[in-house]
């Protein structure tokens, strides 16, 4: 069997394959058959998959045409060739197709890790700006704390300056009628004393009076019992 293989491996991934391009000998090129021929073209790392090449090896050794006299045709060395390539293209197609399916997989846990990141992101996001709300709102309330704070203890400031000023205003009144009690005291005082000098002399007057009656009494009461004892006598 005659076997023409046109190999072109092309692609920066498998730099240690060659792109063998073999050279159609007359004996391939005059033994050809309908049935017998096979074309593997590989164009870079995507074409590997169009291999037919590949699927058809096994039957090319298998099947090989028997003699006029009984016996097989030794394959040719270009067959055998083919043949080896086609298992090394094979195994380097299996071997791609693992990468593929590693670099799928991580590919998709890179996805996946990259999903749970943005997720994470969002997530830590949200937070952080329903952080900042409740910090924007504790601040807001803490300022109308603090301003109402200090409207009260301005309100209170103001009513303890009103006390102090009343205070102030009551201690002066209170001052000024005490001393008014006290000049009231001093001069009533001071009456007491006049009024209590006055009724000591009236009574050192009274007396005087009381004595100087006595004695006139004294000095009068035989002229006056004179009368009354001559109009007695006269009765009798």
């Amino acid at each position: 069997m005659k076997k023409l293989l046109s190999l072109q491996l092309g692609g920066s991934g498998h730099p240690t394959m060659s792109s063998p391009s073999r050279a159609k000998s007359p004996r391939e090129t005059g033994d050809r058959g309908e049935g017998e021929e096979e074309t593997a073209s590989v164009a870079g790392l995507g074409d590997l998959d169009t291999l037919s090449l590949s699927r058809r090896s096994s039957v090319r050794t298998s099947n090989v045409p028997l003699t006029p006299h009984g016996r097989t045709e030794k394959p040719c060395k270009c067959c055998e060739k083919g043949c080896s390539v086609v298992g090394r293209l094979r195994q380097q197609l299996q071997n791609l197709r693992e990468e593929k399916t590693q670099l799928e997989d991580m590919i998709s846990m890179q996805t996946a890790t990259l999903h749970q990141i943005d997720q994470d992101g969002k997530q830590l996001e949200q937070l952080s700006t329903e952080r900042l709300e409740s910090q924007r709102k504790l601040a807001e309330i803490l300022q109308d704390e603090r301003r109402s704070t200090e409207e009260r203890l301005k309100a209170a400031t103001d009513a303890v300056a009103d006390l102090q000023k009343q205070l102030r205003l009551t201690q002066q009144r209170a001052e000024e009628e005490r001393e008014a009690l006290r000049e009231a005291v001093r001069e009533q005082t001071a009456e007491a004393t006049k009024a209590a000098t006055r009724a000591a002399q009236l009574e050192t007057d009274l007396e005087l009076t009381r004595r100087s009656l006595l004695e006139q009494f004294r000095c009068w009461a035989p002229l006056l019992s004179f009368p009354r004892r001559r109009a007695e006598r006269k009765e009798s």
